[in-house]
């Protein structure tokens, strides 16, 4: 239905874990290179009418997937940021860099690497279900961590971030604020559960603790009896999570 379709979902994915148990294989990140596009920048405007100018344009070859920025937002290029996690070719060494390759994963669809990086006892099938259909229907567009947090000892951390996702066809952007906990468990970092979810509107790159735009606050206001539901919904489905860490 419409809830789960489009509130639902995308907090599942936050609010229940999946882990499976695979080896990763040690390796080391490579320092991320930087891209940048050099064609013309900083030369003056003018027109090109040579043949030469025109095969050169031609001949430029677009990005690959490994050169382009990655999606976790950190400026590095995919192929030296995130994929080698992916790939498990290299370890997340703290929360904040899991977090990220984690939401990358789902822009690059690598759904074994979310599915290993839950704490232990939390797998579902329903969880799997879900976080192929997000992949599959949600277009995510950012990810910003606005908040880091000691927990009870070292090999704890709380991380509170914000994503920005939307729905082919539509053009307004929906937003999930987090905060979650993540724990060191035999050397790795895996995902725990959410503490605390909101669905308040945010603008794009918008890191405030609180809304300020009246058009998104009437927005939200319009639909605060939704909102009101998905959060029993959450709640539930938090209760009957196994092995729930407390």
């Amino acid at each position: 239905n419409y809830l789960s379709g489009r509130f639902l979902a995308p907090m599942a994915l936050f609010a229940m874990g999946i882990f499976v148990r695979l080896p990763w294989r040690p390796g080391h990140q490579t320092t991320a290179q930087h891209w940048s596009m050099a064609a013309g920048f900083g030369a003056p405007a003018k027109k090109v009418n040579s043949k030469k100018g025109k095969d050169k344009k031609a001949d430029a070859s677009p990005k690959s997937e490994d050169e382009k920025k990655c999606g976790c937002n950190s400026g590095e290029a995919y192929g030296s940021c995130c994929k080698p996690y992916h790939k498990f070719d290299a370890i997340p060494s703290t929360a904040e860099a899991l977090l990220r390759a984690r939401y990358t994963a789902l822009i690059k669809k690598q759904e074994d690497f979310i599915f290993r990086t839950y704490e232990p006892g939390m797998l579902t099938k329903r969880i799997m279900e879900v976080t192929k259909t997000c992949m599959d229907t949600m277009f995510f567009e950012e990810l910003k961590i606005l908040k880091e947090e000691a927990g009870e000892d070292e090999s704890e951390v709380f991380l509170t971030s914000r994503m920005w996702y939307r729905y082919p066809g539509e053009k307004g952007l929906l937003t999930l604020t987090e905060k979650a906990l993540y724990r060191l468990c035999s050397g790795f970092w895996v995902f725990v559960r959410t503490d605390d979810v909101s669905t308040e509107t945010f603008n794009r790159g918008d890191v405030s603790d609180k809304n300020t735009d009246e058009v998104l606050k009437a927005q939200d206001l319009s639909r605060k009896t939704e909102r009101g539901r998905i959060g029993d919904m959450i709640a539930g489905l938090n209760a009957q999570t196994p092995n729930k860490a407390t």
